[in-house]
């Protein structure tokens, strides 16, 4: 799983990845990770994917994020799915 975090103009582009082995099987095709240091930008992720139910879940802690205000462009790329959101922080 890659996520990204920057501002909408991708001048400053963080990318934190978690690779597919961090991810522990649970019920049906639901998958967790709990507190795995992310490759690329430091931080500790804890990630919640179920392919049935159509739901995700992230957090990020111990990170310095470079843009923390105004208009940040958020994604999650994992197996198919590749989505990018602009969100206003302020």
């Amino acid at each position: 799983m890659v996520i990204t975090w920057s501002d909408v103009n991708d001048t400053n582009v963080q990318t934190f990845t978690i690779p597919a082995g961090n991810f522990t099987a649970k019920s049906g095709k639901s998958y967790k990770c709990s507190k795995v240091n992310a490759q690329g930008e430091s931080g500790l992720v804890t990630a919640a994917i179920d392919l049935d139910k159509c739901t995700f879940s992230v957090s990020i802690q111990d990170c310095d994020l470079d843009v923390t205000s105004g208009e940040v462009e958020f994604g999650i790329n994992f197996t198919g799915f590749d989505e990018t959101a602009e969100i206003d922080l302020q």
